[in-house]
């Protein structure tokens, strides 16, 4: 009797916690949020690995993980609840940055973090001032008016004098299958000052029309990507980053401030369907 009403209960705050915040956790692939001191999916569904020396220490909400930007990152091979990000996609996440360089990933998925459209998304440092974003469809990220569809170059622009070391930083970036959109502690970054008005580089939204590319032999690395000056060329991000989410759909510019300060619950959430069926197990018991 004691284990029924226990699994109600826990079943119950995942109910409420889904009805509470339905809009912000609708088309939620996978949430690492660090706080059970692992880089385990909260779902379930697409654990990562960690390598090197990773610590999880205080992140922005609770447990983060802390990347020495030497050897430590965290690998999460792709799964197929990934594929849907081909048609559209959201990547979010919290960043200390203690040291950033160029194109130091906070996170990422490809084969190369530049020099041609080599990745889905990039979320990087670009300086210790400054941050560098893309993505890439199937088709090629610039348009070619001579060669429409031709693979030209990688869809990227960055945002200088936006930000500063040792402090915590939430960065996005959404792709609606016409656009993709960066945002960098909730606004749009073409919006974002500058500290004594430095240029952005290229636009935001930058034209990108699904399907997109999602590189399903690479994982999403957080805190480590391959350069593009060698085989030896890996970039570390030393840095502390919590709360990396990923969605199989572009979320709203008001989504996504909700998300910003969203508290996941400790326990894994379930999908409704699963939830359903755990229930009728319960009643069987």
């Amino acid at each position: 009797m004691f284990r029924i009403a226990y699994i109600i209960a826990v079943l119950g705050l995942c109910v409420v916690a889904s009805i509470g915040s339905a809009d912000v956790m609708d088309g939620v692939i996978s949430v690492w949020n660090f706080n059970d001191g692992t880089a385990n999916d909260l779902y379930g569904r697409n654990n990562g690995i960690v390598n090197g020396g990773v610590q999880f220490v205080d992140g922005r909400i609770q447990l983060g993980v802390d990347l020495n930007g030497i050897d430590a990152s965290v690998d999460i091979p792709h799964g197929p609840t990934m594929d849907p990000m081909e048609n559209a996609w959201s990547v979010a996440a919290w960043a200390f940055i203690r040291n950033g360089g160029d194109a130091w990933p906070i996170v990422w998925k490809g084969e190369q973090l530049g020099g041609g459209p080599l990745f889905m998304f990039r979320l990087c440092t670009n300086s210790n001032v400054a941050l560098t974003w893309g993505a890439n469809n199937v088709k090629g990220s610039v348009h070619n008016e001579k060669e429409p569809g031709a693979i030209t170059a990688e869809g990227w622009f960055h945002s200088n004098r936006v930000y500063m070391t040792g402090e915590w930083i939430h960065v996005a970036e959404i792709a609606n299958g016409e656009t993709f959109n960066a945002y960098l502690n909730g606004e749009p970054v073409l919006t974002t000052e500058s500290f004594d008005g430095a240029p952005f580089r290229s636009t935001d939204p930058k034209p990108m029309t699904a399907p997109y590319m999602i590189y399903p032999e690479q994982p999403i690395q957080i805190g480590v990507g391959k350069g593009w000056g060698g085989e030896n060329d890996f970039r570390y991000l030393d840095a502390i980053v919590d709360e990396v989410v990923i969605y199989d759909r572009a979320i709203s510019h008001d989504e996504l401030n909700e998300l910003m300060d969203f508290d996941w619950p400790t326990v894994a959430v379930e999908p409704k369907d699963k939830l359903a069926v755990r229930w009728a197990e319960i009643k069987n018991e």
